[in-house]
């Protein structure tokens, strides 16, 4: 899941947000096949139709290599400082 699919509000950190165990509601906005991922977002998960197809063209448009991350390295670093845009080893951005 991507950052700016958890919360209306702005998210600068994952953890502020969520923690290691939290059941959340998420809806499905996009399968990649060839990726074999899903995009997950919790804010569009009570969206109308129109809604959720603007929502699902803005996910469209971010980077997978450098904007998302799988669900094993997502909770590997839930509890450190990582950001979008930083790899996985920086604590810095």
């Amino acid at each position: 899941m991507h950052i700016s699919q958890l919360s209306e509000d702005h998210v600068t950190r994952v953890k502020d947000v969520l923690k290691v165990g939290d059941e959340v509601e998420a809806r499905v906005i996009k399968v990649d096949k060839v990726e074999r991922r899903i995009g997950l977002s919790i804010k569009a998960a009570n969206y109308d139709e129109a809604e959720l197809k603007k929502e699902t063209a803005a996910f469209d448009a971010l980077r997978p290599s450098a904007d998302m991350v799988g669900l094993e390295e997502a909770f590997k670093f839930a509890t450190e400082d990582w950001r979008p845009g930083q790899d996985a080893g920086d604590s810095e951005p």
